[in-house]
């Protein structure tokens, strides 16, 4: 797919309300999540040592052990993502239109080329996850594939390398790996705090930041256009990860979802 030459303003207002610059995810906020999973795996280990009066050992073990399962679950999550969403990772081989394009647009976009997986459903829809500076993880359903023209697939792929250029998904991707076990029952809410930031700017703005990279609005309206005429619904993705989905992965209600009406990111992109 060729870079197409033409000009991308931002409209000034998004459904009513103001949409503010994104910004880079705070290291310090990956921090404090690596910190919070350490002392919540680390306070019921101290129960044993204190009862046995091991008064020296008690802080030292349950630490030992809190940053020990941290550093697992953390060295690990590229892959129990894939896992939790039944994605297979493929190469240029295997779908050689979306690798062609994902390194057009990372080129485009100034970042790695993701690394590609697809998730065998009929839904259309796709998922981003990754922290840090390497190549994020890119999941694209077979529903997209065999659904969206090589236009439309390319402005979902602009959509996400935006997202990973920007390191909006690094805390949303930290946080569900870490804590969204956990995001039921009395625990929602405390999973959600952690998890959503303000997830539908994101989205908002990656719309028009991977506009940005493809340099055709028509491209994103035919890729929402095709999501507005099919099902979205991803039941694999976990609720803590909805916010990391190209489109709404449920029925767009509950904690956790964030995703603005796509009649609403419609518009905003044709007023472009």
């Amino acid at each position: 797919m060729v870079i197409r030459e033409s000009g991308v303003g931002r409209p000034p207002a998004y459904n009513r309300r103001t949409v503010p610059e994104s910004a880079p995810s705070s290291d310090a906020s990956l921090v404090r999540l690596v910190v919070l999973h350490v002392a919540i795996v680390a306070l019921p280990i101290m129960v044993l040592p204190l009862a046995l009066r091991w008064w020296l050992l008690a802080l030292p073990l349950a630490l030992l052990v809190g940053v020990a399962v941290t550093a697992v679950r953390v060295r690990g999550l590229d892959e129990r993502i894939a896992s939790t969403l039944g994605a297979r990772p493929v190469d240029a081989a295997d779908v050689p239109r979306l690798a062609g394009l994902s390194e057009t647009v990372a080129m485009a976009a100034g970042v790695a080329p993701p690394k590609l997986h697809v998730i065998d459903s009929p839904s259309v829809n796709a998922v981003v996850w990754g922290v840090g500076n390497g190549p994020c993880s890119l999941a694209v359903t077979s529903g997209l594939l065999d659904t969206a023209d090589p236009v439309a697939l390319e402005a979902v792929v602009g959509h996400h390398l935006a997202r990973a250029q920007s390191r909006s998904i690094d805390v949303t991707t930290l946080a569900a790996a870490l804590f969204g076990p956990f995001a039921k029952g009395p625990f929602t809410d405390g999973v959600v705090s952690l998890v959503q930031g303000d997830e539908e700017r994101s989205v908002v703005m990656a719309d028009l930041d991977g506009v940005r990279a493809t340099r055709y609005p028509p491209g994103m309206v035919d890729v929402l256009e095709v999501v507005r005429n099919h099902d979205s619904r991803l039941d694999v993705v976990p609720p803590a990860m909805a916010g990391l989905c190209f489109a709404a992965p449920g029925d767009g209600s509950g904690p956790f979802a964030v995703h603005p009406p796509v009649d609403d990111r419609i518009d905003l992109l044709r007023e472009i």
